[in-house]
Protein backbone atom coordinates (compact mmCIF):
# COMPACT_ATOMS: atom_id res chain seq x y z
CA UNK A 1 0.00 0.00 0.00
CA UNK A 2 2.82 2.50 0.95
CA UNK A 3 4.58 2.31 -2.77
CA UNK A 4 1.17 3.17 -4.46
CA UNK A 5 -0.23 5.69 -2.24
CA UNK A 6 1.13 9.23 -1.03
CA UNK A 7 2.25 8.99 1.79
CA UNK A 8 -0.98 11.74 3.04
CA UNK A 9 -3.23 9.06 1.44
CA UNK A 10 -1.38 5.99 3.23
CA UNK A 11 -1.96 8.01 6.41
CA UNK A 12 -5.41 8.47 5.79
CA UNK A 13 -5.77 4.75 4.78
CA UNK A 14 -3.82 3.04 7.05
CA UNK A 15 -4.13 4.88 10.29
CA UNK A 16 -7.37 2.18 11.53
CA UNK A 17 -4.78 -0.93 10.13
CA UNK A 18 -1.21 0.36 12.00
CA UNK A 19 -3.26 1.35 15.06
CA UNK A 20 -5.05 -2.40 15.47
CA UNK A 21 -1.29 -3.88 14.90
CA UNK A 22 -0.19 -1.54 17.90
CA UNK A 23 -3.13 -2.89 19.64
CA UNK A 24 -2.37 -6.40 18.81
CA UNK A 25 1.64 -6.13 19.98
CA UNK A 26 0.98 -4.37 22.84
CA UNK A 27 -1.27 -7.52 23.90
CA UNK A 28 0.96 -9.92 22.84
CA UNK A 29 3.79 -8.76 24.89
CA UNK A 30 1.66 -8.28 27.59
CA UNK A 31 0.69 -12.36 27.26
CA UNK A 32 4.32 -13.71 26.53
CA UNK A 33 5.52 -11.62 30.00
CA UNK A 34 2.42 -12.97 31.97
CA UNK A 35 3.48 -16.95 30.42
CA UNK A 36 7.28 -16.45 31.29
CA UNK A 37 6.46 -15.00 34.76
CA UNK A 38 3.45 -18.45 35.10
CA UNK A 39 6.59 -20.74 33.97
CA UNK A 40 8.82 -19.38 36.06
CA UNK A 41 6.47 -19.81 39.11
CA UNK A 42 5.66 -23.18 38.02
CA UNK A 43 8.78 -24.61 37.86
CA UNK A 44 9.42 -22.64 41.57
CA UNK A 45 6.57 -24.53 42.90
CA UNK A 46 7.88 -27.66 40.87
CA UNK A 47 11.20 -27.56 42.84
CA UNK A 48 8.73 -27.48 46.19
CA UNK A 49 6.87 -30.47 45.13
CA UNK A 50 10.50 -32.51 44.47
CA UNK A 51 11.86 -31.43 47.71
CA UNK A 52 8.30 -32.31 49.82
CA UNK A 53 8.31 -36.08 47.90
CA UNK A 54 12.25 -36.67 48.89
CA UNK A 55 11.30 -35.48 52.61
CA UNK A 56 8.28 -37.98 52.73
CA UNK A 57 10.45 -40.67 51.27
CA UNK A 58 13.15 -40.15 53.63
CA UNK A 59 10.37 -40.04 56.17
CA UNK A 60 8.94 -43.11 55.15
CA UNK A 61 12.23 -45.38 54.95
Amino acid sequence: MKEILSPAEFKVVAKSQLELIKEISEKVTIIKTEADLMTEERKKANNLDNAKSKDMRIVKS
